[in-house]
């Protein structure tokens, strides 16, 4: 796997890749930069009746390291904290999340960057750091992504900068998400301009524009066709699936269709291809390998 420093511009990485369809999507698609949560997995390891990682959750991981330049694994509290599971949220379950996530990290054993357990909104600075600390210790073959909240402060901030190499910032409040995300990452950049900066769920434009000298970001905005049914004005029942497969080509249309429906493919090539020219368009090169 490549270690991502300092590309010539931000790196999109599309979100959601937890299972083969949207691998194959994106993948087939020429998308060369993903990031997938280890929330099923650990979920798995800690809720369901068998939890026992098994050879279909290995070969999501093995899928994903064989055709991204870059993987991200993003550690999953947050759907933990704040998803349908919440009410299993507390603080010895966080502890607990922590160690299946480093077993499950250890035992796919690929060198993705991991998002650590960004928990000081729950349990406080103290704990966060003796987290942050461990999972360097215990991981240390994978490349950490240490995540800034605002509730951190600057001097947790200045201690972040040099204790770590790769810093995630989130938007901090929803409708500003630009100017915190600019502005924590230019503070950053000035006190250590070497660092590799990743903005957590971006998908405003003109963040990504406006942040291009970061190292990555990811977004999930590619996959609202499928969730809401519709691409810009245009109701996804409306693609033409022999015009979508002449924009594609034929190999790339049927390897998306084994996966999954007429109808989801067509909103798969039509979305994915869609933000592929956005990104180009708005962070410049995304080292796309297929062009349509």
């Amino acid at each position: 796997m490549e270690r991502l420093h300092l590309p010539d511009t931000i790196k999109v990485h599309f979100a959601g890749l937890e299972t083969h369809n949207f691998i194959t999507a994106t993948s087939e698609m020429g998308v060369s930069y993903g990031l997938y949560s280890a929330f099923p997995f650990v979920f798995k390891r800690l809720f369901s009746k068998s939890r026992a990682f098994s050879s279909s959750d290995f070969s999501v991981t093995d899928a994903l390291n064989a055709k991204y330049r870059h993987v991200i694994q993003d550690s999953g509290l947050f759907s933990l904290l704040y998803g349908s599971k919440s009410d299993l949220a507390d603080e010895h379950t966080i502890f607990k999340w922590y160690d299946a996530l480093v077993e499950w990290t250890l035992a796919h054993g690929r060198d993705f960057a991991i998002v650590e357990i960004d928990c000081q909104d729950i349990l406080g600075y103290d704990v966060a750091w003796d987290l942050r600390e461990r999972m360097r210790r215990d991981l240390p073959n994978n490349r950490i992504i240490n995540v800034f909240h605002l509730s951190d402060g600057i001097k947790g901030l200045d201690r972040m900068i040099e204790f770590s190499d790769y810093i995630g910032v989130g938007s901090g409040t929803p409708h500003n998400s630009s100017a915190t995300m600019y502005e924590v990452s230019t503070y950053i950049k000035a006190r250590k301009p070497t660092m590799d900066i990743h903005l957590l769920g971006c998908t405003a434009l003109k963040t990504i524009q406006k942040c291009s000298f970061c190292t990555s970001c990811d977004s999930v905005s590619w996959k609202s066709p499928m969730r809401f049914g519709e691409i810009d004005d245009y109701h996804i029942t409306q693609l033409d699936t022999a015009k979508v497969r002449r924009m594609v080509g034929e190999e790339t249309w049927n390897a998306i269709r084994q996966r999954g429906s007429e109808l989801s493919t067509n909103a798969y090539c039509a979305t994915i291809e869609k933000h592929k020219r956005l990104y180009e368009k708005y962070a410049g090169n995304q080292d796309f390998t297929k062009r349509f």
